[in-house]
């Protein structure tokens, strides 16, 4: 996975344990600092979009074409550390909480990027993407490559 997409799958992730109410103290808090160090730093502020909408693929690309414009910013120990943290931190969601929010992934790889968008619930043990993954609404409109 590019640096970039990185920070955009900790964003949203951090995002999308934010609206949920799910996660640790810690998750809020590195979600919380990365966000800070975007705007403050690299002046990236459609991070704001994904608190409206963690899934919605043109706040993503805004998001994105931010932080390709951003010199610097894959260097940068504070991102790198704080996409870290967030990625931890998301990975220890339980089973329970993720559902409680209609999420259930148990594990999940992706190779590429991963973009959900107005989930429903979700389930699955132990996943394996090679490339991109989409997921949708659950109601009839969903892809992925």
């Amino acid at each position: 996975m590019d640096p970039f997409s990185a920070i955009l799958g900790a964003l949203i992730a951090g995002a999308t344990a934010a609206s949920a109410k799910v996660g640790s103290d810690a998750l809020t808090d590195a979600y919380e600092g990365l966000k800070r160090i975007l705007i403050d730093t690299y002046q990236v502020v459609s991070t704001k979009l994904l608190e409206k909408s963690p899934s919605n693929p043109a706040f993503q690309e805004a998001v994105k074409a931010e932080l390709v414009g951003s010199d610097g910013i894959v260097n940068d120990d504070h991102v790198r550390n704080k996409v870290r943290q967030i990625l931890d931190e998301a990975s220890k969601i339980t089973a329970e909480q993720a559902a409680g929010a209609g999420i259930d992934l148990k594990v999940l790889r992706v190779g590429g990027n991963f973009t959900a968008e107005g989930v429903g619930p979700i389930v699955g043990n132990d996943w394996v993407v090679g490339g991109d993954m989409r997921v949708s609404d659950g109601k009839g409109q969903s892809s992925g490559n």
